[in-house]
């Protein structure tokens, strides 16, 4: 998957969840559903992945500006397999 993806389908869950609620049995008094870690846990590693493959993706591109085209692919197969 994309690092594009990755922040646009981390942001789209984020916003869902946000705007989710839940009711208790024993009452209408509405819950938020992002105050579960169930649901924060999967958006927070969506973000931090978003974070460090960008910052890699940066590094690896300014790392060695002049390498030949091999190795340029092996480094863009490392980086998608990551």
């Amino acid at each position: 998957m994309g690092i594009s993806a990755i922040k646009v389908g981390t942001r789209v869950a984020a916003v869902y969840v946000e705007r989710r609620t839940i009711t208790a049995p024993d009452g209408p008094v509405p819950g938020e559903i992002m105050s579960f870690s169930t649901q924060q846990r999967p958006i927070v590693e969506g973000w931090v992945q978003g974070k460090v493959l960008h910052a890699f993706a940066r590094w690896t591109i300014g790392m060695r500006p002049n390498l030949s085209d091999a190795t340029q692919h092996a480094l863009a197969t490392i980086f998608k397999a990551t």
